[in-house]
């Protein structure tokens, strides 16, 4: 074999279409990522006033009061807390470039819900009205799974060969989220297990 035909099957393995080392798990996480990347995108971008719906803050003044109804002090700092950490997790989650960061942001804002204004109403909800953490428990683990199993080979991370991903990549970004989404509902807010706000007037 000469060396123009070794160069030419180097060449030809190097060419390989993209999609050839694309599995289902890649397009699972891709779907996956695409989904929690876009919510939350899309709640810090309504912050910043580009759209309306779903009763949701639609600036940085309606998050304060969105704060306070929870019980929550020093709320002008938390409002662009908040804001940044949904526009961070939305966009790592949305490209997949630094996964783990990405997820941790997203879980530590689920956590807020979940150990906080929702804990006392139980999973589903209690029969005043007060909703559960379903959904936010929905989104906090749909999040550490990402941070455990990485965002595929759709990703930044993965055409930048970064492997952030594994049992040491998810455990930091659980505990990362966990820890700080307990320091800010200590110091500010309603403390674990808070009192839930009185359901809304029928």
């Amino acid at each position: 074999m000469t060396s123009a035909d070794m160069g030419e099957r180097r060449m030809s393995r190097t060419r390989r279409p993209f999609f050839d080392d694309v599995s289902g798990a890649d397009i699972g996480l891709l779907v996956l990522r695409l989904s929690l990347g876009i919510i939350y995108l899309g709640h810090g971008l309504q912050k910043l006033g580009w759209f309306e719906g779903g009763g949701y803050p639609t600036s940085i003044a309606t998050q304060e009061q969105f704060l306070k109804f929870f019980g929550y002090s020093n709320t002008h700092f938390l409002a662009w807390v908040i804001l940044i950490t949904e526009l961070v997790a939305g966009l790592s989650l949305l490209i997949g470039f630094l996964t783990p960061l990405g997820a941790a942001a997203a879980m530590g804002i689920s956590w807020q819900f979940i150990a906080g204004a929702q804990w006392s109403a139980g999973l589903f909800g209690n029969t005043s009205g007060a909703g559960g953490y379903e959904n936010s428990l929905v989104f906090l683990v749909a999040a550490l799974s990402l941070a455990f199993v990485g965002p595929g080979r759709i990703s930044i991370d993965y055409l930048l060969r970064w492997k952030l991903a594994g049992v040491r990549w998810g455990l930091v970004a659980l505990v990362a989220a966990v820890g700080v989404g307990t320091f800010v509902l200590v110091v500010w807010g309603v403390g674990l297990g808070g009192t839930p706000p009185p359901p809304p007037t029928p």
